[in-house]
C-alpha cells in the first residue's frame, strides 16, 4: 500500500519539473554522474506511488464496512473484469459464490477479504501472475538510459539488422535478423564498452556528460532492442519500388527509379504509422488489460541477461541466465536436424507415406499441400506458426477451434467441387487460369499496366483454391467481428481510451509553448499550479511509476502525422500514382477505424488481424482498374495500421521496462527514419547490380517470392478487381461476400449467452480470434497448430498451477532459449550450408516432399480445353 515518502526516501519532481532535461532527445546522457545499479536489476530501489495518486490510492485500498457495502463491492468487481479474459477466472468465480443467495455473512466476508487482498497485490503490481512473474513493480529514475553507447550500437544494428534483412528479403530460402539477435548482440557489445570507455566528465556548451555512465543495465539494452525492431522489419513500399522497376514486372523505371518518389513513399508511409501507435497509447499502452504478451518474451531474455537474483524454484537452482544459455545452445545445436540435414523432421507428414499416390489421404492429412490433419506432424519447435507458452491458453483454444472449422468448411468446398476447385490444389494461396496454371498477369496488361478488357476476355478469368475461398471468408468475417466485439465487449475500454485521449490531448496543447502562451496568458500563478498537478495517470503501478517521466505530448505525434501526410499528398499529386488525393484519406480513414479494435485483439489475445484483403478489397472497388494505386491504397491502409501496432507494442515494451518516454520517441523516429533510408539505398544497389534478379533460374536463388506475390495481389485486386471476382451479376466468388453478415452477427452470440449465464463457458468465447484461427491455411495447415495444443496444456494448466515457481521463473525463459538458438544458429546455418546453393540430398530431406503431399496432385485433371463458363468479362 502506497505511503507518504520518508525523509530518507529519494524525492522527486514534478511531472513538468527538471528531471525532463534528463531524458531528452540529445544523443546521450547528460548530469550522469550519480551511482547505479548497473546490471543487478534487484538491488534498485522500488520507487514508491507519487503523492499526486495518493487519494485515488488510498480510496482504491478502502475496506467495505457493512454486508450492503460488500455486497456491492463484489457486484463491481464483476463488472469491471468479466469480460477481461485473461483476468484471474478464479476471483470471479468466487465473488460470484459469494452473490449467490443463502451464503452466510461470515462467508461471504471471508470470500471478499481474500479477493481484496488479491486485488490490492494487482494494485501493488499488475493484476496478472505472468506480468507479475517477469516485469518489475519497482524503478530507479537515475538509471541512465539515452546513453552514448545505446546510441552507438542502436544505430549500428539498425544499419546491420535492416540493410541484411533488406537485402536476403528477395531470396528463397530467406534469412531474417529478429529483435532476439539484436538483444544477444547487444549484450556483449555494451559490457565491452562499459569497461573500455572512459569515464570522465565532458563539458560541451554547459552541458557534461560521460561517455561511460556505469555498467550497462536494462534499460539502454531494451532501448537499443526497441530501435532494432522498429527497423528491422524495413520499408514495406520496397515491394512497390521492386514490382514498379523490376522488368518481369511493370518495367516503370520512370517511376521506379525517380529517387523523390522513392523516399516520399516510404518516408510517408513510416511515419503515418508511428503517428496512429502514438495517437493510440490511451488505448493500446496505458490500460493494464493490454498485456502485449509477446513482449514478456522479450523482456525475459533481458532478465536471464541482466538480472543476477537466483531464488529457488520448485527445487531448481540453476540461474535463469544459465538455463537460457543451455535452451539456447541446446536447441541451437538441435536446431540443425530439422533445418538443414534432416527436413522430414520439420515436415513429418508420416500418414502419406502409407500410400504415396492417394490423392485424398495426401489432400486431407499432407503437411506440404495438404490440410494436414496430423497428429504428430514435427518434431521442431519452431515450426509451430503458434507460441504454446506466450499466447494465453483461451486464444489458443478459440484460434485451433477456429482453424478446425475452417478446415471442414474446405472440405465441403471442395468435394463439393464448389467454383470448380477439384481442378485446383485444396490448399494454396495461388490463383490459377483456366487451364489450371498460375495466373500470368501479363496476359491481360496493356502497355501502361491498366487492365486490357480484350486481353482479359481472351485469356481467363482468376480461380482460387478451396482453401483461398474459406480464407478470403474468414478475413471477411475477421473484420466485422473485431468492430462488433470491441464495441460489446470492450466499450467501456474504448469510452475511458477517448475520454482519456481528449484530456491528455487537452493538457499537451495547454503544455506546448505556443499554444499556452495563447490560452493561458491570463491565468494566475495559483490557477497554473492547479493545471500542473492534475494527476497524469490512474491506472497500474506501471502508469504510477511511469509519471515521474515527462510524457510526449500528443502534438508531437501530430507534428509528425502532419508532415508525413503532407509528403504523402505531394507524392501523389506530383508523380503519375494512379491515386487520388481522396483515395489517400479514404485509406487513412480505413486505418483510424480499425487500428484500436485490431490492436485491442493483439494485445489481449497475441493474435494478429492482418488488414490486408479489407485494403486490398476497399481499395479495389475505389480505384478500379488502377493497380498502382491499389498497392498505394494497401500501403496507406493496410501497412501503416501494421506499422502503428508494432509501434504500440514497442511502446508497451518501453513502459514495462520504465524507459522515460522522451528517451523511446527518439529512439523510435531515429530507428524509423534511418530504416527507410537504408531499405532505399539497399533495394536500389541490389536492382542495378543483379541483372536477372527475381529470374527462377537466379544463381543465388533471389528468386523474389514475395514480390511475385505482391505483384499479383495488385493484378488480381487493381486490374481485374474484386467487382469481377465477388459482387458482379454472376461472379464466382459472390458467397464469400456472406462473412461480413456472419462475422458482425457472430459476436453477438457469446454476448447475449453471457447475459443470461453470466459466469458460463460462454465467457473464453472471442469470435475475432476463432475467425482469425480460419486463417490458418492458403499456404498453412492444421500441422502448424496441432502440436502446440499439447504444449499450451502441458505448461498453462499443469506446470502454471502444479509448480508455480519453476513456471514464473522459466517458462518464458525456455521458450525465449529457443527462439534465441533459431536466430543465432539458423544465421550460421545459413551462411554455411544453404546460402552458397547446396543441397544435402537423401531420405531424410526428400521423404516430405514425394507423392501427391509434395506435388500438390489434382483430384480431376483439366481437360485441354480447360475448366470453367466458355465467356466471362
Amino acid at each position: 500500500m502506497a505511503h507518504s515518502p520518508k525523509q530518507d526516501e529519494p524525492q522527486y519532481p514534478s511531472i513538468e519539473g527538471e528531471l525532463g532535461q534528463s531524458f531528452s532527445t540529445l544523443p546521450f546522457q547528460l548530469n550522469e554522474t550519480v551511482k547505479t545499479n548497473g546490471n543487478d536489476q534487484k538491488s534498485s530501489p522500488p520507487v514508491k506511488q507519487p503523492d499526486l495518486d495518493e487519494d485515488v490510492w488510498k480510496e482504491q485500498a478502502s475496506e467495505p464496512e457493512d454486508l450492503e457495502s460488500v455486497l456491492r463491492y463484489l457486484a463491481q468487481v464483476i463488472a469491471d473484469n468479466e469480460d477481461d479474459l485473461n483476468f484471474p477466472s478464479h476471483l470471479l468465480d468466487r465473488a460470484t459464490e459469494a452473490l449467490q443467495p443463502g451464503v452466510p455473512a461470515e462467508t461471504v466476508l471471508e470470500i471478499t477479504s481474500a479477493i481484496r487482498a488479491e486485488l490490492r497485490r494487482g494494485e501493488e503490481n499488475s493484476p496478472y501472475p505472468e506480468v507479475r512473474a517477469i516485469v518489475d513493480a519497482f524503478d530507479d529514475p537515475t538509471t541512465p538510459v539515452t546513453t552514448f553507447r545505446m546510441w552507438t550500437i542502436g544505430i549500428f544494428l539498425v544499419f546491420l539488422g535492416t540493410g541484411l534483412n533488406q537485402f536476403f528479403a528477395p531470396r528463397l530460402p530467406s534469412i531474417s535478423l529478429s529483435i532476439t539477435f539484436a538483444q544477444l548482440v547487444a549484450y556483449p557489445i555494451g559490457c565491452f564498452m562499459a569497461r573500455v570507455l572512459p569515464t570522465r566528465l565532458f563539458r560541451v556548451a554547459g552541458y557534461q556528460f560521460t561517455l561511460n555512465p556505469g555498467p550497462f543495465n536494462m534499460k539502454e539494452h531494451m532501448l537499443i532492442s526497441i530501435m532494432a525492431n522498429v527497423s528491422f522489419g524495413g520499408a514495406y513500399v520496397t515491394d512497390i519500388i521492386a514490382v514498379l522497376r523490376i522488368p518481369r514486372f511493370y518495367n516503370n523505371e520512370a517511376l521506379g527509379n525517380n529517387l523523390g518518389f522513392q523516399l516520399t513513399m516510404t518516408l510517408s508511409s513510416q511515419l503515418i504509422g508511428y503517428t496512429l501507435a502514438g495517437l493510440t497509447r490511451e488505448f493500446l499502452v496505458y490500460p493494464s488489460a493490454m498485456v502485449w504478451w509477446g513482449n514478456l518474451m522479450e523482456i525475459s531474455v533481458l532478465r536471464a541477461l541482466h538480472v543476477k537474483d537466483n531464488q529457488p524454484a520448485n527445487g531448481w537452482k540453476i540461474s535463469q541466465m544459465r538455463f537460457f544459455m543451455f535452451c539456447m545452445v541446446g536447441y541451437g545445436i538441435y536446431f540443425i536436424l530439422p533445418d538443414v540435414f534432416f527436413q522430414t523432421l520439420s515436415f513429418f507428414n508420416w500418414t502419406t507415406w502409407i500410400s504415396p499416390t492417394n490423392v485424398k489421404l495426401a489432400m486431407i492429412t499432407g503437411t506440404v499441400s495438404g490440410l494436414g490433419l496430423n497428429p504428430f506432424p514435427t518434431f521442431d519447435w519452431n515450426f509451430m506458426s503458434i507460441n504454446p507458452v506466450v499466447t494465453p491458453l483461451w486464444s489458443i483454444m478459440n484460434y485451433y477451434g477456429g482453424a478446425c472449422v475452417a478446415f471442414v468448411a474446405i472440405c465441403g468446398i471442395f468435394f463439393g467441387n464448389i467454383a470448380h476447385t477439384q481442378y485446383l490444389p485444396i490448399n494454396t494461396n495461388a490463383i490459377f487460369d483456366r487451364f489450371g496454371k498460375r495466373y500470368n498477369a501479363s496476359h491481360i496488361l496493356n502497355a501502361v499496366g491498366d487492365l486490357d478488357q480484350t486481353k482479359y476476355e481472351a485469356y481467363s478469368p482468376p480461380y482460387m483454391s478451396a482453401a483461398s475461398i474459406m480464407t478470403f471468408t474468414a478475413f471477411f468475417a475477421l473484420y466485422t467481428s473485431t468492430i462488433m466485439h470491441s464495441l460489446l465487449f470492450y466499450r467501456k475500454h474504448l469510452s475511458g481510451g477517448f475520454a482519456l485521449f481528449w484530456r491528455q490531448l487537452k493538457r499537451s496543447l495547454s503544455d506546448s509553448p505556443i499554444i499556452s502562451r495563447l490560452i493561458h496568458r491570463h491565468e494566475t500563478e495559483l490557477t497554473k499550479a492547479d493545471r500542473l498537478a492534475r494527476p497524469r495517470y490512474t491506472g497500474d503501478i506501471h502508469c504510477r511509476l511511469m509519471s515521474v517521466y515527462p510524457e510526449v505530448p500528443q502534438w508531437w505525434f501530430m507534428l509528425i502525422g502532419v508532415i508525413a501526410t503532407g509528403m504523402a499528398i505531394f507524392m501523389v499529386t506530383y508523380y503519375e500514382t494512379q491515386m487520388p488525393v481522396w483515395g489517400l484519406f479514404f485509406a487513412f480513414g480505413l486505418a483510424l477505424v480499425l487500428i484500436v479494435p485490431t490492436g485491442i485483439v493483439e494485445a489481449v489475445a497475441s493474435i494478429s488481424a492482418p488488414l490486408n484483403v479489407i485494403s486490398e478489397l476497399v481499395g479495389g472497388y475505389a480505384l478500379a482498374g488502377k493497380p498502382l494505386g491499389n498497392m498505394l491504397f494497401k500501403t496507406f491502409g493496410y501497412i501503416t495500421t501494421a506499422q502503428a501496432i508494432s509501434y504500440a507494442s514497442d511502446l508497451k515494451l518501453a513502459h514495462y521496462v520504465k524507459i522515460p518516454p522522451r528517451a523511446t520517441f527518439a529512439a523510435q523516429t531515429v530507428g524509423t527514419v534511418l530504416s527507410a533510408f537504408i531499405s532505399v539505398a539497399v533495394l536500389d544497389w541490389q536492382i542495378g547490380h543483379f541483372s536477372d534478379l527475381c529470374s527462377p533460374t537466379q544463381a543465388l536463388h533471389f528468386t523474389c517470392p514475395g514480390y511475385n506475390t505482391f505483384f499479383s495481389s495488385s493484378i488480381i485486386w487493381g486490374a481485374v478487381g474484386p467487382l469481377r471476382l465477388f459482387t458482379k451479376d454472376g461472379a464466382l466468388y459472390s458467397f464469400c461476400m456472406y462473412g461480413f453478415a456472419i462475422g458482425a452477427v457472430a459476436p453477438i452470440i457469446p454476448w447475449l449467452a453471457l447475459k443470461k449465464w453470466p459466469r458460463s463457458g460462454w465467457r473464453l468465447i472471442h469470435t475475432p480470434v476463432i475467425f482469425a484461427g480460419a486463417l490458418s491455411f492458403a499456404p498453412l495447415n492444421l500441422a502448424y497448430l496441432t502440436p502446440a495444443i499439447p504444449l499450451a496444456i502441458f505448461f498453462q494448466r499443469y506446470l502454471k498451477f502444479r509448480y508455480t515457481a519453476w513456471y514464473e521463473k522459466y517458462a518464458l525463459t525456455l521458450t525465449a532459449g529457443f527462439g534465441a538458438g533459431v536466430a543465432l544458429f539458423g544465421l550460421f546455418y545459413f551462411f554455411a550450408f544453404q546460402f552458397n546453393g547446396n543441397e544435402w540430398k537423401w531420405i531424410g530431406n526428400t521423404k516430405f516432399s514425394e507423392g501427391c503431399d509434395g506435388e500438390s496432385c489434382r483430384l480431376i485433371e483439366v481437360p485441354e480445353g480447360g475448366f470453367g463458363p466458355s465467356s466471362w468479362s
